[in-house]
């Protein structure tokens, strides 16, 4: 019984360290464009293809190492989420947001401090 127990530790001891160099090393432009492939294909209202998800992965790619970090992942979150708002914003002419103050939203909102919003996430931002 301890051998399976070792043996499970260790498996998920090295699952969690892969994931994590992962994390680190970031996405290449193949495995984005992979995994964004794989996604398409539950969500049948969405049919990017591979020249749109290179351009995409191209934006992304802030320090341009071909790459995509954590953090360049996130960062991309946090930008779609102020354009969104603030083109709500431009629709309201009583809500006049800056970008800073959106920014300061997103990081209230983002309880887990993981750098997206997840569906609870937003839902809590909705009933203030």
């Amino acid at each position: 019984m301890k051998a399976v127990l070792f043996a499970l530790a260790a498996l998920v001891f090295s699952t969690t360290l892969v994931r994590a160099q992962e994390e680190e090393e970031g996405w290449t432009k193949e495995k984005y464009i992979k995994t964004m492939l794989e996604w398409s294909k539950k969500d049948p209202k969405w049919n990017p293809t591979r020249e749109s998800l290179e351009a995409n992965f191209n934006e992304r790619d802030v320090d341009g190492d071909g790459r995509l970090t954590t953090t360049e992942r996130k960062a991309k979150v946090k930008s779609q989420y102020i354009r969104q708002q603030m083109q709500w914003a431009a629709k309201d002419p009583s809500w006049n947001p800056t970008e800073e103050s959106l920014s300061a939203k997103f990081d209230e909102l983002d309880t887990n401090h993981d750098g997206l919003l997840s569906e609870e996430e937003q839902a809590s931002g909705k009933k203030k």
